[in-house]
């Protein structure tokens, strides 16, 4: 037989591809919703030697509007209740648009938002920042992605620039009902103004990690928990 020439007409086997990896959409979110958000904070002032602890609860219930990729927030309260202090309420109603910007992400616009500095109304759609995620239009098991985010803020009547870097990872099962995503984050905050009368910078650093659950058949957060550490200088 000439050399070369195969001395059997058996067929080659076939070989059979690798399983394709299972995949789950995420839609937009395109009906109503309603959320109730409780936060408790813990907080802890140093001067020298003076050490002061004080505890804040913030209480949010909104309703939300799809708007194509934008969300119409209408606050139906917003409660801030400082320990030794009367609570501050924000009038009921109080409404702005959640918009998604490539370079700054979610931005507010309307209801007192403008100026992060005059009113408690900027605040208060900031409290509700958990629920805005750019979320990939289809994940798998493993699956990672991230998202920044620069906005204002004040503390003191200083405006403050904030960046918020969030990095996600989906831990839970893959399937069309609730999928469970691990989310860490970094913020970054600076500015600089006149605070009682001299000049003020303050600076601060703080992380974050929480545990969403999501329904990608809603597009919406069924529930979160979040623990969050920040330290103002």
């Amino acid at each position: 037989v000439p050399r070369g020439v195969p001395t059997s007409s058996a067929p080659t086997p076939a070989v059979a591809p690798p399983p394709r990896e299972r995949t789950v959409a995420l839609v937009m979110p395109s009906t109503d919703a309603r959320f109730l958000l409780r936060t408790t904070a813990t907080i802890t002032a140093s001067a020298d030697t003076l050490v002061r602890h004080d505890s804040a609860t913030t209480v949010t219930a909104l309703r939300v509007t799809p708007r194509g990729s934008a969300f119409d927030i209408v606050l139906d309260s917003h409660v801030v209740h400082l320990a030794g202090a009367a609570p501050v309420r924000l009038p009921p109603g109080t409404r702005a648009l959640a918009r998604l910007a490539s370079d700054t992400g979610f931005t507010f616009v309307g209801g007192g938002t403008e100026d992060a500095c005059a009113s408690v109304a900027r605040a208060a759609f900031e409290a509700t920042r958990d629920l805005w995620v750019n979320w990939p239009t289809t994940v798998r098991a493993s699956s990672r992605w991230a998202d920044t985010t620069r906005t204002t803020v004040c503390r003191d009547r200083i405006p403050l620039t904030m960046t918020l870097v969030r990095d996600y990872q989906l831990t839970g099962p893959l399937n069309d009902s609730l999928l469970v995503v691990q989310r860490t984050a970094r913020v970054f905050l600076d500015g600089r103004g006149a605070l009682r009368g001299d000049t003020t910078q303050i600076t601060a650093t703080g992380t974050s990690d929480a545990t969403l659950y999501l329904r990608p058949t809603t597009g919406w957060i069924d529930s979160a928990r979040v623990r969050s550490t920040l330290r103002l200088t």
